[in-house]
C-alpha cells in the first residue's frame, strides 16, 4: 500500500489539494482493521478503510477515526475490471456512517477509487434547513473531479484543528439525525451486501 498512498497523494496534490503545507495530512490506515468500530447500546458497526485525510497535527492519543475528514477505500484496476465498483457501493456507504459517527468534523466524505482512472464519491448533504439528511452519490469521476471534490470539501467542511470540538447538538446528530444503521449484531463493513439490507438496517428515530 506504500506506493499506492504515494501516487494517491501525488494526484491529490497535483490538483491543488493541500496535503503538503502542514494543515492536513494523508494517513496508510489499511492495516487497521477496527479503525472504523463503532459500538453503540443499539447497534455496532466493524471494519476499517484504507487511507484517510486527517488534521496534520492530530495527536496519536486522539485517534485517527476521530479526526477523519476524506476516507478512501482503494480497490485494484483488476477487480473493479471484473467484479464491477458497484459492487462495493455498500461497502463505502457503511464506511461513511462509521465515518460520520467517529469523527468530530463536521463532514466526512468517503471516496472508492482505483486511484489510476475513476473513482465514485460518497457524501452527506442537507436539505436547506439541516433538518433532514441523504446520501449523494457522484459516480466515475475523473480523478481531477475527485481531487477537485476533495480540495472544496476540506476548504467548505473541515477544521484543521485536531482539538476540534463540535457542538452537542452535532454529536448528538452524529448517531440520531444523519442516518445511523442498526444492526441486530455486528455486521461488518465489507459483507453488506445489497441497499435492501441497508435500508431494513436505518435506524427508526422514533424509537429512540
Amino acid at each position: 500500500m506504500t506506493e499506492a498512498v504515494t501516487h494517491l497523494e501525488i494526484e491529490l496534490v497535483k490538483f491543488g489539494v493541500p496535503l503538503r503545507d502542514g494543515v492536513f495530512k494523508l494517513c496508510d490506515v489499511h492495516k487497521s482493521k477496527s479503525i472504523l468500530n463503532y459500538d453503540h447500546p443499539r447497534f455496532q458497526l466493524s471494519g476499517g478503510t484504507d487511507f484517510v485525510i486527517i488534521p496534520s497535527q492530530t495527536p496519536s492519543d486522539i485517534g485517527t477515526a476521530y479526526e477523519i475528514c476524506v476516507a478512501f477505500e482503494i480497490k485494484t484496476d483488476e477487480v473493479i475490471d471484473k467484479e464491477g465498483i458497484d459492487k462495493y457501493y455498500n461497502q463505502a456507504i457503511g464506511e461513511l456512517i462509521a465515518s460520520r459517527c467517529l469523527s468530530s468534523q463536521p463532514v466526512v466524505l468517503v471516496v472508492l477509487t482505483d486511484i489510476s482512472r475513476k473513482a465514485t464519491i460518497f457524501q452527506y448533504s442537507f436539505d436547506n434547513n439541516r433538518s433532514s439528511s441523504f446520501i449523494e452519490i457522484f459516480k466515475n469521476v475523473s480523478l481531477e473531479q475527485m481531487a477537485s471534490k476533495v480540495r472544496q470539501h476540506l476548504e467548505d467542511f473541515c477544521v484543521p484543528d485536531a482539538l476540534y470540538e463540535p457542538p452537542e447538538e452535532v454529536e448528538e446528530a452524529s448517531a440520531v439525525e444523519i442516518g445511523v444503521v442498526q444492526f441486530k449484531k455486528k455486521q461488518k463493513l465489507n459483507q453488506v451486501s445489497s441497499l435492501d439490507q441497508l435500508e431494513d438496517m436505518m435506524m427508526n428515530r422514533d424509537e429512540w
